[in-house]
């Protein structure tokens, strides 16, 4: 009698989870996979650009990136470096940037991006990383939306595929790329990410520029999102590495998770804040995805029931269906090993930073490092 409850309450556990969160799933599916983006129309006039960049020790990557702001059809921009490095990163600059302000104690990137800012001349400033790569018309693609009350954010593609940490990468900056797809469509905004963005130089200063805080650009998010700003996802490509060491990924993931709670810790009371975190489809992918997947997997595992097993191929499948735009297709191959790699690390780098806040340890600033390719 008892094992007839077990198994009547596995049966009904799986039809509220089916009706429930798959209704979710499958509508967040269909929102990615028909969303389309503003058509580019070009503007008559295009005002000075100051593209920032934060560099230390990129001697291995940085020309290859400013060669290739070089090669931009944007008509004025000013290429700015500010620059903590030790090695050659600032003579190979030299034959590409427009200014290079050396800082070597900037305690962090916020600060040392600050600095560029105050530096720069143009009425907009644009925001890349050392290894990152643009279309030519990425920048003029921004531009032509941005206004003064507004940001507009491109989205990042990671190109290296060496090893498995790497594709790990590439999963889940697709899947994040989805998320700021949905958040857009859904709730009218997005997320600012740490590069590949333009804002004009007026708004910045007047909302206080960055703070020097962990994740800067979610920092930065809700602050304008307070101040009635639009954040604008815009069809820009620009184009990153991923880590290609597992040190270097979870380094990475913990100082995003740690500071993305901060944020949200931080900005919880504010109104508009609490509708941006109310439960959505997008919150629900975010948040519960990995949970369920490791839960489910777990109990299909210790009970032999291939029932528990169900929701989480069909989770792995609209996932996949969801973020392949982001994706080659030499990553389906990996997919079904990437996808419970990236979801059992996830869980134990938030269950890592969680007991790092319990214990009063602080997360670190970290770096990742970036390889010549």
């Amino acid at each position: 009698m008892v094992q007839l409850i077990i198994y009547f309450l596995n049966y009904v556990f799986l039809l509220l989870f089916f009706l429930f969160f798959y209704l979710n799933y499958l509508g967040a599916f269909l929102i990615i996979s028909t969303y389309k983006f503003s058509k580019y129309e070009s503007r008559k006039v295009y005002p000075k650009v100051s593209v920032i960049i934060h560099t230390r020790n990129e001697e291995d990557v940085i020309e290859k990136t400013l060669r290739n702001l070089r090669n931009s059809n944007y008509p004025d921009l000013e290429i700015i470096l500010v620059d903590s490095s030790d090695d050659r990163t600032k003579e190979i600059a030299k034959k590409y940037a427009d200014k290079i302000i050396v800082a070597k104690d900037t305690k962090g990137k916020p600060n040392a991006l600050n600095i560029g800012v105050r530096k720069a001349s143009g009425k907009i400033v644009y925001f890349l990383d050392s290894d990152s790569l643009c279309d030519r018309d990425t920048i003029k693609k921004l531009i032509s939306y941005l206004d003064e009350d507004s940001v507009c954010v491109g989205i990042n593609v990671p190109v290296n595929k060496n090893n498995f940490i790497s594709r790990i990468g590439r999963l889940n900056i697709a899947f994040m790329n989805s998320m700021w797809l949905l958040g857009e469509k859904v709730m009218k905004t997005t997320l600012i990410p740490g590069k590949n963005f333009a804002i004009h130089r007026k708004l910045l200063l007047d909302i206080g520029g960055f703070k020097n805080v962990l994740t800067e650009d979610v920092n930065l998010t809700f602050r304008l999102h307070k101040a009635g700003k639009k954040i604008k996802l815009i069809e820009a490509y620009s184009y990153e590495q991923v880590p290609e060491r597992l040190s270097w990924y979870l380094k990475q993931q913990q100082r995003w998770l740690a500071g993305g709670f901060s944020e949200i810790y931080g900005h919880i009371k504010d109104s508009s804040i609490k509708r941006s975190l109310a439960i959505t489809p997008a919150s629900l992918l975010l948040i519960f995805s990995p949970i369920a997947v490791a839960v489910l997997t777990i109990i299909s595992i210790l009970t032999w029931n291939i029932l528990f097993f169900i929701p989480v191929i069909l989770i792995a499948f609209i996932m996949l269906s969801s973020v392949h735009t982001f994706l080659e297709k030499s990553d389906y191959f990996y997919f079904p090993f990437t996808f419970f790699s990236l979801v059992f690390l996830q869980i134990g780098v938030a269950i890592n930073v969680l007991l790092r806040k319990v214990a009063g340890k602080d997360v670190e600033w970290y770096k990742t490092p970036k390889k010549k390719y």
